[in-house]
């Protein structure tokens, strides 16, 4: 290769009979061609013979092809062209939120390209560079760091599918990536940083969203009467969408009695609420005891003897639906109940979720209901049981509540037994494990989505 550009590149080979007469039926036909870079992987590229000629070099005879590349459509795997997802919608990173980026140059040692990522869709990245970096062609082979705020740095290999040159002296190219591991960090990056996307737009997308990393949305307590507002029309949203009240319009009617008697936790995305709760303290009294004043759910006598909390008016955004909020609210019911020194949780589910509950430590204890509104299950769990790792094996507490547990231990404000002890340390010894086992099912999930 003498030559290379963004769009094509000059070859020459050493003349002989044979190798002329192919050239010379390959003018204006697409072929292969084999390129090696060095510190990168073969690199097969598709390209379209435009003219050949002959030339003389230092007395010796050479036929010169000139080529331009010819650009491959994006790789989009099966699952998503055959679903209700809109196939590869880009996601545009917003100009003052430039994530650093560069990749070893793939002809020079120690030398580095740097990049600007521009847009994201489900299985490329879309950056922006310097026309300087004209060693970079559609094909080519290489690894970008991108450098995430708090996260560090994630790795994306691929080769570029295509090249286009821009004003101001510009290429944006983009990378074609097949292992989309590290895709879940850039996208939960993306919604800390966007408030205007939301987790369902990034799903109708092809992307894989599951578990928010708890550190990109905030969970706290209402504090402000406009959060009050947002709480209680995101009640009747959840009402509507599950075919209720579908002819009131005010969503003041979604206040109750108890509401002057609980705690109101709610989810933000920004300053968005997208999830809320309310944690009801009944202090002993049975007229503030929920379940059984508004629902007629007989508690058994054990129950009313302990201090326990009722959760409810659990409603979740539909655009932030199964992606791992209810486990962010979960952990934080657990400190507000242990800290408020209440031992035990009470809730209610329909049957399709109780065996959820069951698996994270809740215990059927009583049904509920008639056959017009449907039975319910009235479920209880211990707050310390959590924490202490009751009626969870060890790779539930991790993926739960191992953060609220030694936070909770180093505080000292929970008695251990011998047995608890040992079951707390065994837990914590084995973590790494454990986590490793969370990190292995997730990656067995987004394989299952290709």
């Amino acid at each position: 290769m003498i030559d290379l550009s963004i769009s094509g590149c000059a070859v020459v080979f050493q003349y002989t009979e044979e190798i002329n007469t192919f050239f010379e039926k390959k003018v204006n036909t697409n072929f292969n061609m084999n390129i090696f870079a060095p510190g990168t992987d073969q690199c097969f590229v598709k390209v379209k013979l435009l003219r050949k000629t002959n030339i003389n070099l230092s007395h010796q005879e050479y036929i010169k092809l000139g080529v331009i590349f010819i650009c491959d459509e994006t790789y989009v795997s099966d699952d998503i062209k055959n679903n209700e997802f809109k196939v590869n919608k880009d996601i545009e990173i917003p100009n003052g939120l430039t994530l650093p980026t560069f990749c070893e140059h793939p002809f020079f040692f120690r030398e580095y390209l740097f990049f600007e990522l521009k847009k994201i869709s489900t299985h490329s990245l879309h950056f922006l560079t310097s026309a300087r970096n004209q060693s970079l062609f559609p094909g080519l082979k290489i690894k970008v760091k991108i450098w995430l705020p708090i996260v560090g740095v994630l790795y994306f290999e691929g080769s570029i599918k295509k090249i286009d040159l821009q004003e101001n002296n510009r290429i944006l190219f983009s990378l074609e990536i097949k292992d989309t591991k590290d895709m879940g960090l850039l996208c939960n990056w993306i919604l800390f940083s966007r408030s205007d996307i939301s987790a369902h737009e990034l799903k109708l997308s092809g992307f894989y969203i599951k578990d928010l990393k708890p550190a990109l949305l905030n969970i706290d307590y209402m504090t402000t009467e406009e959060e009050w507002i947002e709480i209680l029309k995101l009640r009747l949203l959840a009402q509507n969408n599950s075919g209720k009240f579908l002819d009131i319009q005010d969503y003041r009617l979604m206040e109750d009695f108890l509401d002057k008697y609980s705690r109101q936790l709610v989810v933000k995305q920004g300053r968005r609420i997208v999830a809320a709760a309310r944690v009801v303290f009944n202090n002993g009294n049975p007229d503030f005891i929920e379940h059984s004043k508004s629902y007629g759910a007989t508690l058994p006598s054990w129950v009313l003897k302990t201090k326990f909390v009722e959760v409810s008016r659990v409603v979740t955004h539909p655009e932030f639906q199964n992606i791992g909020l209810l486990f962010i609210i979960s952990e934080f019911i657990v400190k507000v109940c242990i800290d408020s020194e209440h031992d035990y949780i009470l809730s209610s589910c329909d049957n399709s979720l109780l065996k959820i509950y069951t698996k994270f430590g809740f215990k059927k204890i009583s049904e509920f209901g008639d056959k017009e509104n449907g039975y319910w299950n009235l479920i209880i769990a211990s707050a310390s049981g959590f924490v202490k790792g009751q009626n969870l094996n060890p790779v539930r507490w991790s993926f739960l509540f191992k953060n609220i547990a030694l936070y909770q231990y180093k505080r000292q404000w929970l008695t251990f037994t011998l047995k608890e002890k040992v079951r707390f340390s065994l837990y914590k010894i084995i973590d790494p494990l454990s986590q490793w086992i969370i990190k292995y099912k997730k990656r067995k999930k987004r394989k299952k989505r290709k």
